[in-house]
C-alpha cells in the first residue's frame, strides 16, 4: 500500500495514458493475481498460528522451486547449474524438515 501511494502521483501525472491502457487490457488478470496473492498471504499467516513455523517456512520456500521450473517450462528460461543446485538444495531442505 505504501509503495502504491508513493508512486501514484508519478503515474497519474506522467503515465496516465499508459495506466488507462493497462487497466483496459489487463484488469481481469490484475484482479485475479491480487486476490490469489492476498489469499496466499492470509493462508500463510493462518497456518503459522497452528503449525510449527520451521516447517512452514521450509515448505513455503518450495515456491522458489516451482517458480524456477515454471520459468524453464513456460518461459523457456535458461536453467543454469547454479539454479539447478539451488533448486536441489531447497528440495533437500524440505525433505530434511519433513523427517
Amino acid at each position: 500500500i505504501i509503495s502504491v501511494l508513493m508512486f501514484l502521483p508519478y503515474v497519474l501525472l506522467k503515465r496516465r495514458t499508459e495506466l488507462k491502457t493497462t487497466f483496459r487490457t489487463l484488469l481481469k488478470p490484475v484482479i485475479l493475481i491480487s486476490v490469489v496473492a492476498t489469499s496466499s498471504y492470509l493462508i500463510i499467516l493462518y497456518v503459522m498460528q497452528i503449525a510449527p513455523i520451521s516447517k512452514i517456512v521450509a515448505v513455503r520456500e518450495a515456491s522458489v522451486v516451482f517458480g524456477a521450473i515454471a520459468g524453464y517450462i513456460l518461459l523457456k528460461e535458461h536453467f543454469s547449474k547454479v539454479r539447478l543446485i539451488g533448486v536441489l538444495l531447497v528440495m533437500l531442505g524440505i525433505i530434511l524438515v519433513k523427517i
